[in-house]
C-alpha cells in the first residue's frame, strides 16, 4: 500500500464524492471505534493497515471523510450484506441456492 493522502476521503480516496467536496474530520474516539469495527467486519485490509499505521489514532492523523462515504461504510445493513460474501468468490446466498436447487431436483427426480 502506498503513502496515504490524508487530505482525501478515508473511504473513497477522493477529494470529491458525487460532486460533494465538503469533508468531515474524524474527531471522536467513537467514530474511530466505529470505523475500526466496520473494517474488521468487512475484513478491509486497506483500512485496517491504515489504522495500524497510525496506531488507531485517526484524529491525530487528521483523517477526513465524506458524510455519505462514512454512512455507507459503517451502515449495519451494508455490513450484513457484506457478510454474505465468502471466500472463493461464492456468497452464502449462492451456496444456499445451490442446496435448495439440489433438494428440489432430488424431489422432482423421485416424483
Amino acid at each position: 500500500i502506498g503513502p496515504t493522502d490524508w487530505s482525501c476521503c478515508l473511504f473513497c480516496c477522493n477529494k470529491t464524492h458525487k460532486k460533494v467536496r465538503e469533508m468531515q474530520n474524524v474527531c471522536t474516539t467513537e467514530a474511530c471505534q466505529t470505523i475500526k469495527e466496520a473494517a474488521e467486519s468487512r475484513c478491509d485490509e486497506r483500512i485496517l493497515h491504515l489504522l495500524h499505521g497510525v496506531n488507531n489514532e485517526l484524529i491525530a492523523a487528521e483523517a477526513k471523510y465524506h458524510k455519505s462515504c462514512f454512512a455507507s461504510y459503517v451502515s449495519k445493513s451494508n455490513l450484513k450484506h457484506h457478510a454474505f460474501r465468502e471466500k472463493d468468490g461464492e456468497s452464502l446466498y449462492d451456496k444456499a441456492f445451490q442446496e435448495l436447487a439440489k433438494s428440489i431436483s432430488d424431489g422432482i427426480a423421485r416424483g
